[in-house]
């Protein structure tokens, strides 16, 4: 009955896994335009799924593939997550010295495998290679500072922090009170591990996503300052409308000064509402031309200001998607 629940919590972790690799690398194709490193994200939760099937078939297929590759694997996916990390962050990852660690690793719980060596040694020797990777994953994480993102980033270092408490506690049984059970047979212990780590997983894919969007939040939040800077210092009266009935979105300081209005005066009101037009059957043409042609360029039209002085200057317009 044991084995059979500890496959049944690999397989929700293989479904987990799959299925944050997939949001992942969705989120990937949405954003490598903008930022790197999160396509070693979906790498490193395809290497987390991948190899538990394997795990599962312990006994149906040669020990070799179902022992020693997949926790290779999973390491592999632990170090394209701290690289994920690393890139998105603006930081130089180290991957020679962790592939060499995942190499050692590789060799020696291939030798602990051929040796038949006690399940708890090869788990181990599998949980302290994970902790010294998750380690630096959340150093990095924490020593974040992306801007204001900086703040959802070190969220990602608590998960990794989590995952190394996780870890330690695991490495920390195996010393105290070692047992020499079969994996997959299993115990009340292990099952709370697999949980934990499931947990995990979902967790570390929603801080993740948070991260990213917290990245284009500012982004665009950085957009619409360059933006305003320059509409606002702009030498000549500019205004946004919304077309075609004139109402007024946005006005710089210098259409302010040369109208005699107020922001407060002049936003969400027609232009007609306010008398801004001299005459009727010049905005009509505007119109017309804008809706036609898109834009309209150096049009002399007069025009009226909030005091009633009659002024005349050039027209430009330009139809706009926002």
């Amino acid at each position: 009955m044991l084995i059979f629940e500890m496959r049944t919590l690999l397989f929700t972790l293989f479904l987990v896994n799959a299925l944050c690799s997939f949001l992942l690398f969705v989120l990937y194709a949405q954003n490598r335009s903008r930022f790197a490193g999160i396509g070693y994200w979906g790498i490193d939760f395809l290497l987390r799924a991948a190899p538990l099937p394997l795990i599962i078939l312990r006994g149906a297929i040669p020990t070799f593939l179902s022992i020693v590759v997949p926790n290779t694997m999973i390491l592999g996916g632990a170090l394209c997550s701290y690289a994920g990390i690393c890139v998105f962050t603006g930081r130089r990852p180290r991957v020679g010295r962790n592939l060499l660690l995942i190499v050692a690793f590789a060799a020696f719980y291939t030798y602990l495998v051929e040796t038949a060596a006690p399940t708890e040694a090869r788990s181990l020797t599998f949980t302290s290679a994970w902790l010294l990777i998750a380690l630096q994953s959340a150093a990095v994480a924490f020593r974040c500072q992306v801007g204001s993102a900086g703040k959802l980033v070190r969220r990602i270092g608590v998960v990794f922090a989590m995952l190394s408490a996780v870890n330690l506690l695991r490495i920390g049984k195996y010393l105290l009170a070692p047992t020499s059970l079969d994996y997959l047979a299993g115990d009340a212990f292990e099952s709370i591990i697999l949980l934990s780590y499931l947990l995990l997983s979902v967790l570390y894919t929603f801080s993740l996503t948070l991260a990213v969007n917290g990245r284009l939040a500012e982004e665009v939040a950085n957009r619409e300052a360059l933006f305003s800077k320059a509409f606002n210092s702009a030498p000549y009266g500019l205004a946004l409308t919304s077309f075609p009935d004139g109402t007024i979105v946005e006005a710089n300081d210098r259409f302010l000064k040369l109208f005699g209005f107020s922001r407060s005066e002049l936003v969400g009101r027609k232009a007609t509402e306010l008398g801004l037009w001299m005459r009727q059957e010049d905005r009509e043409k505007v119109i017309a031309e804008v809706g036609e042609n898109l834009s309209v360029s150096d049009r002399e039209l007069r025009y009226r200001t909030r005091s009633g002085e009659e002024r005349t200057s050039l027209f430009s317009a330009e139809a706009l998607t926002i």
